[in-house]
C-alpha cells in the first residue's frame, strides 16, 4: 500500500495592461492511494480539492481498477474514473470507462 498527500498554495499576481491588477489564490490538497491486495489486482484511488479566489470549492476524483488475471499480463481488464479541472476556463471534465 502506498499513501501521497500534497499540499500547495499558489499566488499569481497580474500588472499592467487594460484590465489593471489582480491576484488570484490556488490551494490545494491532493491525496492518492495505491494498493496493491495481488500481484494481479491494483487498486488506485486520487482525491483532489481545489480553492480558488472567487470560484466555488472544487473536490476532484480519480479512481481506478486494473486487474490481470495472468501473471504475464497478456489479458488486462480496467475500469477507471477521472475528473480533471480547466483552470483556465473553470471547467470540470469527467471521463469513465467501463469494459
Amino acid at each position: 500500500m502506498t499513501l501521497g498527500l500534497n499540499y500547495s498554495n499558489i499566488i499569481s499576481r497580474r500588472t499592467g495592461g487594460d484590465q489593471g491588477s489582480s491576484s488570484t489564490y490556488i490551494q490545494r490538497l491532493d491525496f492518492n492511494l495505491s494498493y496493491n491486495p495481488f500481484r494481479t489486482l491494483n487498486l488506485l484511488a486520487f482525491v483532489q480539492y481545489i480553492n480558488e479566489t472567487n470560484q466555488k470549492d472544487r473536490v476532484l476524483q480519480n479512481y481506478a481498477i486494473n486487474w490481470s488475471p495472468f501473471p504475464d499480463g497478456a489479458l488486462q481488464f480496467s475500469i477507471a474514473y477521472n475528473e480533471n479541472y480547466r483552470t483556465e476556463d473553470h471547467l470540470v471534465e469527467r471521463f469513465s470507462n467501463r469494459p
